[in-house]
Protein backbone atom coordinates (compact mmCIF):
# COMPACT_ATOMS: atom_id res chain seq x y z
CA UNK A 1 0.00 0.00 0.00
CA UNK A 2 1.37 3.59 -0.81
CA UNK A 3 0.16 6.92 0.27
CA UNK A 4 -0.83 10.19 -2.57
CA UNK A 5 -1.77 13.17 -1.09
CA UNK A 6 -2.44 11.46 2.63
CA UNK A 7 -4.79 8.72 1.53
CA UNK A 8 -3.94 5.02 1.52
CA UNK A 9 -4.34 3.35 -1.89
CA UNK A 10 -3.89 0.04 -3.49
CA UNK A 11 -0.59 -0.80 -5.63
CA UNK A 12 -2.90 -1.29 -8.77
CA UNK A 13 -6.03 -0.23 -10.01
CA UNK A 14 -7.50 -3.66 -10.13
CA UNK A 15 -6.87 -3.76 -6.77
CA UNK A 16 -8.46 -0.59 -5.39
CA UNK A 17 -11.49 -1.72 -7.53
CA UNK A 18 -11.63 -4.88 -5.30
CA UNK A 19 -10.89 -3.02 -2.16
CA UNK A 20 -14.22 -0.56 -3.16
CA UNK A 21 -16.18 -3.41 -4.17
CA UNK A 22 -15.61 -4.98 -0.92
CA UNK A 23 -16.33 -1.91 0.89
CA UNK A 24 -19.73 -1.21 -1.25
CA UNK A 25 -20.84 -4.96 -0.26
CA UNK A 26 -20.27 -4.58 3.62
CA UNK A 27 -22.47 -1.17 3.40
CA UNK A 28 -25.17 -2.42 2.09
CA UNK A 29 -25.33 -4.85 4.97
CA UNK A 30 -25.52 -2.27 7.39
CA UNK A 31 -29.32 -1.12 8.03
CA UNK A 32 -28.05 2.56 8.84
CA UNK A 33 -27.60 4.88 5.59
CA UNK A 34 -25.00 6.84 7.46
CA UNK A 35 -22.65 3.57 7.73
CA UNK A 36 -23.24 2.66 4.19
CA UNK A 37 -21.81 5.73 2.42
CA UNK A 38 -19.28 5.81 4.82
CA UNK A 39 -18.21 2.12 4.22
CA UNK A 40 -18.27 2.44 0.20
CA UNK A 41 -16.56 5.64 0.48
CA UNK A 42 -14.06 4.41 2.41
CA UNK A 43 -11.75 3.18 -0.08
CA UNK A 44 -10.85 6.35 -1.21
CA UNK A 45 -11.03 8.17 1.51
CA UNK A 46 -8.50 5.93 3.85
CA UNK A 47 -10.94 5.78 6.92
CA UNK A 48 -11.76 1.77 6.84
CA UNK A 49 -11.54 1.65 10.26
CA UNK A 50 -13.93 3.58 11.36
CA UNK A 51 -16.46 2.81 8.49
CA UNK A 52 -15.71 -0.84 9.62
CA UNK A 53 -16.51 0.19 13.26
CA UNK A 54 -20.01 1.04 12.16
CA UNK A 55 -20.76 -1.80 10.85
CA UNK A 56 -19.76 -3.73 13.89
CA UNK A 57 -16.72 -5.15 12.12
CA UNK A 58 -12.52 -4.92 13.05
CA UNK A 59 -10.80 -2.87 10.40
CA UNK A 60 -8.39 -6.03 10.30
CA UNK A 61 -11.46 -8.16 8.50
CA UNK A 62 -10.68 -5.99 5.22
CA UNK A 63 -7.46 -7.37 3.61
CA UNK A 64 -5.69 -4.70 0.82
CA UNK A 65 -6.75 -7.07 -2.14
CA UNK A 66 -10.91 -5.93 -1.04
CA UNK A 67 -10.91 -9.78 0.56
CA UNK A 68 -12.41 -10.22 3.79
CA UNK A 69 -9.54 -11.13 6.26
CA UNK A 70 -10.18 -14.55 8.27
CA UNK A 71 -9.58 -15.43 11.81
CA UNK A 72 -6.02 -15.81 12.71
CA UNK A 73 -4.40 -19.23 12.49
CA UNK A 74 -2.55 -21.04 14.99
CA UNK A 75 0.30 -22.76 13.53
CA UNK A 76 0.64 -25.27 16.00
CA UNK A 77 -2.47 -26.34 15.32
CA UNK A 78 -1.54 -26.93 11.64
CA UNK A 79 1.15 -29.15 12.29
CA UNK A 80 -0.55 -30.95 15.25
CA UNK A 81 -1.06 -34.48 14.08
CA UNK A 82 -4.65 -35.65 13.38
CA UNK A 83 -5.23 -39.00 14.55
CA UNK A 84 -6.89 -41.30 12.76
CA UNK A 85 -10.79 -42.23 13.53
CA UNK A 86 -11.43 -45.84 13.95
CA UNK A 87 -14.45 -47.29 13.46
CA UNK A 88 -16.17 -48.82 16.47
CA UNK A 89 -15.10 -51.52 18.04
CA UNK A 90 -12.57 -52.07 14.88
CA UNK A 91 -9.93 -54.31 16.52
CA UNK A 92 -6.55 -53.34 16.34
CA UNK A 93 -4.50 -55.37 17.70
CA UNK A 94 -0.67 -56.38 16.41
CA UNK A 95 -1.40 -59.82 16.10
CA UNK A 96 -4.50 -61.78 15.13
CA UNK A 97 -5.24 -64.13 18.07
CA UNK A 98 -8.50 -65.56 16.30
CA UNK A 99 -6.83 -67.80 14.44
CA UNK A 100 -5.44 -69.50 17.22
CA UNK A 101 -8.75 -69.40 18.67
CA UNK A 102 -10.62 -70.67 15.81
CA UNK A 103 -8.17 -73.70 15.83
CA UNK A 104 -9.17 -74.10 19.73
CA UNK A 105 -12.32 -74.55 18.97
CA UNK A 106 -12.05 -76.57 16.17
CA UNK A 107 -10.03 -78.81 18.12
CA UNK A 108 -12.32 -78.82 21.23
CA UNK A 109 -15.03 -80.10 18.36
CA UNK A 110 -12.62 -83.13 16.68
CA UNK A 111 -12.16 -84.37 20.36
CA UNK A 112 -15.54 -84.30 21.18
CA UNK A 113 -17.13 -85.65 18.24
CA UNK A 114 -13.61 -88.88 18.34
CA UNK A 115 -14.83 -89.94 21.90
CA UNK A 116 -18.57 -90.10 20.91
CA UNK A 117 -17.71 -92.63 18.22
CA UNK A 118 -14.75 -94.31 20.19
CA UNK A 119 -17.76 -94.84 22.74
CA UNK A 120 -20.38 -95.34 20.86
CA UNK A 121 -18.11 -97.89 18.56
CA UNK A 122 -17.44 -99.95 22.35
CA UNK A 123 -21.05 -99.92 23.02
CA UNK A 124 -21.86 -101.45 19.57
CA UNK A 125 -18.87 -103.80 19.36
CA UNK A 126 -20.08 -105.45 23.22
CA UNK A 127 -23.50 -106.36 22.03
CA UNK A 128 -21.89 -107.57 18.83
CA UNK A 129 -19.99 -109.83 20.76
CA UNK A 130 -23.07 -110.93 22.54
CA UNK A 131 -24.56 -111.89 19.03
CA UNK A 132 -21.71 -113.79 17.89
CA UNK A 133 -21.63 -115.92 20.83
CA UNK A 134 -24.82 -116.97 20.39
CA UNK A 135 -26.17 -120.39 19.29
CA UNK A 136 -28.36 -118.54 16.80
CA UNK A 137 -26.67 -118.67 12.93
CA UNK A 138 -28.26 -115.45 11.89
CA UNK A 139 -27.57 -113.49 15.07
CA UNK A 140 -23.72 -114.40 14.94
CA UNK A 141 -24.06 -112.87 11.11
CA UNK A 142 -25.37 -109.73 12.67
CA UNK A 143 -22.76 -110.01 15.36
CA UNK A 144 -20.41 -109.59 12.44
CA UNK A 145 -21.68 -107.43 11.24
CA UNK A 146 -21.97 -104.98 14.12
CA UNK A 147 -18.62 -105.76 15.03
CA UNK A 148 -17.47 -104.40 11.56
CA UNK A 149 -19.43 -100.98 12.07
CA UNK A 150 -17.74 -100.40 15.57
CA UNK A 151 -14.40 -100.89 14.57
CA UNK A 152 -15.50 -98.35 11.98
CA UNK A 153 -16.86 -95.80 14.02
CA UNK A 154 -13.90 -96.14 16.93
CA UNK A 155 -11.44 -95.91 13.67
CA UNK A 156 -13.50 -92.74 12.85
CA UNK A 157 -13.14 -91.63 16.53
CA UNK A 158 -9.30 -92.18 16.78
CA UNK A 159 -9.21 -90.04 13.49
CA UNK A 160 -11.03 -86.97 15.00
CA UNK A 161 -9.29 -87.01 18.72
CA UNK A 162 -5.74 -87.05 16.12
CA UNK A 163 -7.10 -84.36 14.40
CA UNK A 164 -7.87 -82.18 17.37
CA UNK A 165 -4.36 -82.69 18.52
CA UNK A 166 -2.77 -81.38 15.61
CA UNK A 167 -4.82 -78.35 15.99
CA UNK A 168 -4.39 -78.26 19.60
CA UNK A 169 -0.30 -78.19 18.51
CA UNK A 170 -0.77 -75.80 15.71
CA UNK A 171 -2.50 -72.94 18.05
CA UNK A 172 0.20 -73.82 20.60
CA UNK A 173 2.87 -73.20 18.08
CA UNK A 174 0.71 -69.77 17.15
CA UNK A 175 0.15 -69.18 20.92
CA UNK A 176 4.17 -69.13 20.98
CA UNK A 177 4.82 -66.73 17.96
CA UNK A 178 2.22 -64.29 19.84
CA UNK A 179 4.63 -64.87 22.74
CA UNK A 180 8.23 -64.23 21.07
CA UNK A 181 6.83 -61.90 18.18
CA UNK A 182 4.86 -59.23 20.13
CA UNK A 183 6.02 -60.10 23.80
CA UNK A 184 2.16 -60.73 25.23
CA UNK A 185 3.17 -63.68 27.64
CA UNK A 186 -0.55 -63.13 28.85
CA UNK A 187 -2.24 -63.71 25.20
CA UNK A 188 -0.09 -66.35 24.65
CA UNK A 189 -0.32 -68.40 28.27
CA UNK A 190 -4.09 -67.96 27.55
CA UNK A 191 -4.38 -69.59 24.40
CA UNK A 192 -1.76 -72.44 25.20
CA UNK A 193 -4.37 -73.95 28.62
CA UNK A 194 -7.05 -73.59 25.63
CA UNK A 195 -5.31 -75.74 23.53
CA UNK A 196 -4.61 -78.13 26.41
CA UNK A 197 -7.93 -78.13 27.92
CA UNK A 198 -9.65 -78.66 24.34
CA UNK A 199 -7.78 -82.24 24.04
CA UNK A 200 -7.42 -82.98 27.96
Amino acid sequence: RRVLGGRPRTRTALGQLRLAERFSRLGAASAQAEPQARFTAAAFTGAPAAAAADLGVGAGAISESGGAAGPAVDQGELSRPIPPALDEGEDKTPYDAKTPQDLIAQAEAAKRLGVALIAGGLALLAIAIALITSVNPTAKVLGAVLAAAAAGMMAFGMLQVSIAQRKADEAKRQADGIDKDYGQKDQAGVLRDGADRAVR
